[in-house]
């Protein structure tokens, strides 16, 4: 966050973890308060500009939200949609959600004012996604641990995909933003192109049982 602090989701002992990186990498763990049940097996976070963090409840099915400066969790709202074993979430550059539905292999778009929806993809079809994230230019990347995708959105008002890039090849066809995926699991992956952030071990590109794989920009 804006503080210096990482949060870890500890999926094993269903916590989320607060680490001050400017203080000897101290860790603690939060205490929420307002919520029950409690966290099960929570998995990917996003945080928003004004110290919101939100975790994928995946054992429970749904959004908590969690504000940070007081430690209040909610559950967020999702009327007519129901999650299976979400995986990851993430702040889009709409100032919405964006969620990982990964037993129902597909996104779900939890938009700002209006009522969430699946999202629509074009020319690929989802089998376990399981991290989404969002480029400066307003982009997702979504990585699929079955399927071994990563898939490049160019607009995140409609949300819709272009071409996916498949383990093993390169990605010509959508312009600079090329991609070019070695491997998952535990290998190297070299993201190339202009318009990345630098990307180091993540959730993003963990597998299903939490091992990130090093990248290269």
């Amino acid at each position: 966050d804006g503080y210096g602090y990482l949060y870890v989701a500890d999926a094993g002992t269903s916590n989320i973890v607060r680490i001050n990186t400017e203080s000897g990498n101290q860790a603690a763990t939060l205490s929420l308060t307002g919520l029950s049940p409690g966290l099960s097996s929570p998995q990917g976070l996003g945080i928003d500009d004004a110290d919101n963090l939100y975790v994928a409840d995946a054992g429970n099915n749904r959004i908590v939200e969690i504000n940070l400066h007081t430690n209040a969790a909610t559950v967020m709202p999702i009327s007519g949609i129901t999650l299976s074993n979400p995986a990851a979430v993430t702040v889009n550059a709409a100032g919405g959600l964006t969620i990982a539905d990964t037993g129902n292999k597909r996104l779900v778009e939890l938009p700002v004012s209006g009522s969430p929806y699946p999202v629509t993809l074009t020319g690929a079809t989802l089998a376990t996604p399981a991290g989404i994230m969002l480029l400066p230019t307003g982009d997702l990347l979504v990585s699929d641990t079955v399927a071994g995708l990563v898939q490049v959105t160019r607009s995140a008002s409609s949300l819709t995909f272009l071409t996916p890039t498949l383990v093993g090849s390169i990605d010509t066809t959508d312009g600079d933003l090329a991609l070019n995926v070695e491997n998952t699991g535990t290998y190297l992956l070299t993201v190339a192109g202009s318009g990345f952030p630098s990307i180091s071990n993540s959730a993003f590109f963990g597998d299903t049982t939490g091992t990130c794989p090093n990248t290269t920009n």
